[in-house]
């Protein structure tokens, strides 16, 4: 999915990346808005900060206390800027990085908890107390809108930047009773915001994840046969230029299959519609058996057409595995209520080759010719594919719909 050596992406915010399970994919999102939400959120505290000690009564006096407190709130936005996301957004991943994320936020909050109480009681930032009272407030308004997806975390971190301040402001005798009261009632006032925002989130993340997962079910439905739950055509068209790439690039060797059942318009106007689409699902689940390994790609053409691609397959390997699931089909037949249908198939196959195909549709074409090369010899065979360059074909050779 990803390069192991590419750049980690600054967000997994799309949904082509986006997991298909309702667990991992509300911490892809969780991750994803936290990371938006927090690069800025740093720089506020370093600037919050930065006025506290320059309009303090003493900037002078505080030098070396200013500048280590400036290097921390440096230290954390760096922290936050640097860490980015996993390169595969599995729940795993994205719970250790939840967890170091968080807390470096709540670091973060701990942090200007720890120097507004520093503020707001020494003498020397007299003046700037003003400063860290209304950053301490829009700092814990900000934690509990912004991170409501994780109302415990946010919870801890309204506490760690407003409780020290609403404590050291009560220590200061009954002159700061007022402003204690205020920061109590305003501190309640965060709490119900940030459950009912939590509440908000959840149901938004609800919603995103169920037009996914439809989302995703149309994807599904669209590539696949609706009767015999294989591959369709559009999935076949989708795979094999994908594949024909992979073995030009990587030199392997491409094969194709593709079969026909032999006399299935027979088999409908003598059995039924019904059971020619029992036929067809016996088919497809016989080709299920038969091609198994990694990697193999089982279609439904169309009609009572069928296709297997099969990679890292030479073309007597390939030949091999379409005959023997000839002589499978030859010598099963098919149970419909008290009757036994038999059924035969012919079989063309071929080998993707960069010299012989031009396109990765010209081996489509060489196939078909096979196949129905098969037919024209008397059915119930596997026929290789011809090996040389094929003029354009204008119109190739088919049987009337359903006599094949």
């Amino acid at each position: 999915m990803y390069k192991k050596n590419a750049r980690q992406p600054d967000t997994l915010d799309h949904h082509a990346h986006a997991p298909t399970t309702r667990e991992a994919f509300g911490h892809w999102r969780q991750a994803n808005d936290i990371l938006k939400r927090t690069r800025l959120g740093g720089s506020f505290y370093l600037l919050a900060w930065g006025l506290c000690w320059f309009f303090s009564n003493r900037p002078g006096a505080q030098g070396l206390a200013g500048v280590g407190v400036t290097l921390l709130f440096a230290g954390l936005l760096a922290a936050r800027l640097l860490h980015r996301l996993p390169s595969q957004a599995s729940t795993t991943r994205l719970r250790r990085w939840l967890f170091v994320h968080w807390n470096i936020v709540l670091a973060t909050a701990g942090s200007w908890g720890a120097v507004s109480s520093w503020v707001l009681w020494s003498p020397d930032f007299a003046s700037s107390r003003l400063i860290a009272i209304v950053s301490t407030i829009a700092f814990g308004t900000a934690m509990a809108f912004t991170f409501a997806m994780n109302p415990r975390k946010a919870l801890a971190g309204v506490g760690l930047l407003c409780l020290p301040a609403i404590a050291t402001l009560a220590l200061q005798g009954r002159e700061q009773l007022p402003v204690v009261l205020t920061l109590g009632v305003y501190l309640l006032f965060l709490l119900l915001a940030l459950q009912r925002g939590h509440a908000e989130y959840h149901a938004h993340t609800e919603m995103a994840f169920e037009l996914l997962d439809q989302r995703e079910r149309f994807r599904v439905l669209s590539r696949t046969d609706g009767l015999t739950q294989l591959g369709n055509r559009f999935h076949f068209n989708s795979v094999l230029p994908v594949l024909a790439a992979t073995a030009r690039r990587n030199r392997t060797q491409l094969s194709l299959a593709m079969f026909d059942i032999d006399w299935f318009k027979r088999i409908n106007d003598t059995h039924g519609h019904a059971a020619g689409d029992a036929c067809l699902a016996a088919f497809a689940d016989w080709m299920r058996h038969t091609f198994r390994r990694d990697g193999d790609v089982i279609v439904r053409l169309g009609g009572e057409e069928f296709g297997v691609l099969m990679p890292d397959t030479p073309a007597a390997q390939g030949w091999h595995r379409a005959e023997a699931f000839r002589r499978q089909v030859a010598q099963t037949p098919v149970a419909w209520r008290d009757q036994q249908i038999a059924l035969s198939t012919s079989g063309g196959v071929g080998v993707y080759s960069p010299a012989l195909d031009p396109t990765h549709e010209h081996l489509v074409q060489r196939v078909d010719r096979a196949l129905y090369a098969a037919k024209a010899r008397g059915r119930n065979q596997v026929t290789v594919a011809e090996s040389t360059v094929l003029a354009p074909m204008v119109e190739p050779l088919r049987y009337p719909a359903g006599q094949g």
